[in-house]
């Protein structure tokens, strides 16, 4: 054998396996580079794909939120289509249109729903590069008094509570918070029954294991969990009383003192034991009783002594409370439709001002009344105490709401009915959200 010629083959093979070697590490190399590109793609269209969702989303949010504020105002207009919107920080934009009647209402609204020309129909986009989002949803105007009892901060239902539903029995029952911290608990204690089922939930993000506490023999245990949005509280206004009809109502003991329909304003009012203030607005007729609070501002703005009574034989009555609400132990709020529409409570916000003064706001109600109380409680401000012996029929939104003695709860479904949208208590709600 030739050893230049074994020596030449053996660095011919070498090169060779040098070159495969070379073009199979270059295919790596090329596959490794492509796989690279299109994982960045992949990523870059995600990441499109998300902009244009998250656009979408907020398109769709700030529809709602115009809608809201507008009915705030006291005189709904239906918010402009809006096109074309940026969005800082991000390379998308969005657009949103707001149609009336919705055009395709997808099911007959609820039965006690009667403002169908206030249903609409949100169709909104989000756009980043070649990424499109749309999302729908059908909203219309709900009341907030639906929650049934609806707080910023603590619910505490003591022992022996029974939650119902009426005239509509059998209901479910919501119980909610926006509490998103165990230092704003909520208690459901022993034997406290949810008669037709019911949830208790708390503000987005918090943790409902931490904060709710169900106690032993609840029947049937309600459901726990978190709601997806904040409840709204819409403060509220004083009614558009300038001048007092007196600076203070004192209905003396045996003496009763009867208003009529239309409007009346009072510094402060005292209805002393075996006192009645009668209302008598007349059927179909209203009474719009305002006590502002600026005249004692120290002392709660309404009291009802231990045999006194507030009576509503007819019509109905909207109460605005400047200051606090006290009823003590043995006093009567007598409700003669024993329906809760016909008695509503709004607590006003502190720092209200006019010619008399600054009200205190309405930061506390109490109810220690003996008898059934058919009422709505509408006080963002407030610390609502439920003492009384009887049966509460009607609904609670406050800051927070004590349940304290054995009765029994029913949340009055005709409260759910909204025929004011300038109520402090109506707002757009969406009823459904479907995507494409």
């Amino acid at each position: 054998m030739n050893p230049c010629r074994s020596a030449s083959n053996r660095r011919g093979g070498v090169l060779v396996a040098v070159t495969v070697i070379g073009v199979i590490l270059a295919i790596i190399q090329m596959g490794t580079l492509q796989l690279g590109f299109h994982s960045r793609t992949m990523a870059a269209r995600s990441r499109q794909e998300l902009s244009a969702r998250c656009a979408a989303d907020a398109a769709l949010n700030e529809a709602v939120w115009k809608m809201r504020e507008s009915l705030a105002a006291g005189a709904f207009v239906q918010p402009p289509n809006v096109a074309d919107v940026a969005i800082e920080g991000m390379a998308a934009t969005y657009d949103y249109t707001i149609t009336n009647p919705d055009p395709e209402y997808p099911v007959s609204p609820p039965a006690f729903y009667t403002l169908p020309s206030l249903t609409f129909r949100i169709d909104a986009t989000g756009y980043c590069a070649g990424a499109i989002r749309t999302v729908h949803a059908v909203v219309h105007v709900t009341s907030v008094l639906g929650e049934g009892v609806g707080v910023k901060e603590s619910i505490d239902f003591k022992n022996s509570i029974t939650v119902e539903t009426w005239p509509v029995t059998g209901g479910y029952v919501t119980v909610r918070s926006n509490t998103t911290t165990s230092s704003n608990p909520i208690w459901v204690r022993s034997a406290v029954i949810f008669a037709g089922g019911g949830e208790v939930l708390v503000g987005p993000g918090g943790d409902p294991e931490s904060i709710i506490n169900v106690k032993n023999n609840v029947d049937p245990e309600p459901a726990v969990g978190t709601a997806s949005e904040m409840i709204y509280f819409e403060p509220v206004a004083p009614p558009p009383i300038a001048a007092r009809t007196q600076a203070e109502l004192t209905v003396g003991s045996g003496t009763k003192h009867t208003l009529g329909p239309g409007s009346h304003r009072f510094g402060a009012i005292s209805i002393d034991g075996n006192g009645v203030l009668e209302i008598d607005a007349g059927a179909g007729n209203e009474v719009i009783l305002y006590v502002d609070g600026m005249h004692k501002p120290s002392q709660a703005a309404m009291t009802i002594g231990n045999t006194g009574e507030l009576r509503v034989t007819s019509g109905a009555v909207k109460l605005f409370l400047g200051g606090d609400f006290s009823a003590a132990n043995g006093s009567i709020i007598s409700n003669y439709a024993n329906d809760a529409t016909k008695l509503r409570l709004y607590g006003l916000p502190q720092g209200i001002t006019d010619s008399y003064g600054t009200a205190p706001g309405c930061q506390a109600i109490n109810l220690n009344n003996s008898g059934t109380f058919y009422g709505s409680i509408y006080a963002p401000e407030a610390s609502v105490n439920v003492n009384n012996s009887g049966d509460l029929y009607g609904a609670i939104v406050a800051e927070d709401c004590a349940f304290n003695n054995s009765s029994t709860f029913y949340l009055d479904t005709r409260l759910l009915q909204v025929t004011d949208i300038n109520d402090p208590t109506a707002r757009f709600s969406i009823v459904r959200w479907w995507e494409d």
